[in-house]
């Protein structure tokens, strides 16, 4: 597999595998919060708040089980300039407590039905194939978070754009990183 590391600023690391397929490393610490009580589902969501100018919204339709629910992620368009319509991904999400230290999110699309029928009106679909999101608490304050994902947004987009969904996905993350550790 070739790995090649695509950005490495602001302590985020991007590594693209394959087609569409890429993995983002951070570390974050915030001595005044306890990263276990806010590594959960509500992850997800707070990922949505604090990135308006790529996500219009983050959210929960179904906590299926304690381990399971359903999220609905709607994109504003992620690429205007190359005329890349408004998408959303549906996904079915699992958390596995791996160890003390380690808890592991996995998603997969899952095929849209009535609950967001409405919701996604005018809006296409990307496909996350699979996605991992492990986060290993080094302690209380201190987490490193590997994100794997292979996600197609369904374009055919330019070379030099090949990467687009990678550098949103980095730009996410930086962004929940920022606000987790600005949290006083």
């Amino acid at each position: 597999i070739n790995k090649v590391v695509l950005c490495d600023k602001e302590d985020i690391t991007l590594v693209k595998h394959d087609d569409n397929k890429y993995t983002i490393s951070l570390n974050s610490i915030n001595k005044n919060i306890n990263f276990r009580n806010i590594i959960n589902f509500n992850l997800y969501t707070i990922m949505g708040s604090v990135n308006k100018k790529h996500i219009k919204s983050a959210e929960m339709i179904h906590q299926i089980s304690d381990n399971e629910a359903t999220f609905l992620f709607l994109f504003n368009p992620l690429g205007a300039d190359f005329g890349i319509p408004k998408k959303y991904m549906y996904l079915k999400t699992t958390s596995n407590v791996i160890s003390d230290n380690i808890i592991q999110y996995t998603s997969k699309s899952i095929e849209k039905d009535d609950t967001i029928k409405h919701k996604i009106k005018r809006y296409e679909k990307i496909t996350c194939y699979d996605s991992t999101l492990t986060i290993k608490l080094y302690n209380n304050s201190n987490i490193h978070l590997d994100y794997y994902f292979n996600i197609d947004i369904h374009e055919d987009l330019p070379n030099f754009a090949k990467n687009l969904i990678g550098f949103i996905m980095k730009k996410v993350f930086l962004n929940l990183k920022l606000f987790i550790e600005n949290i006083k």
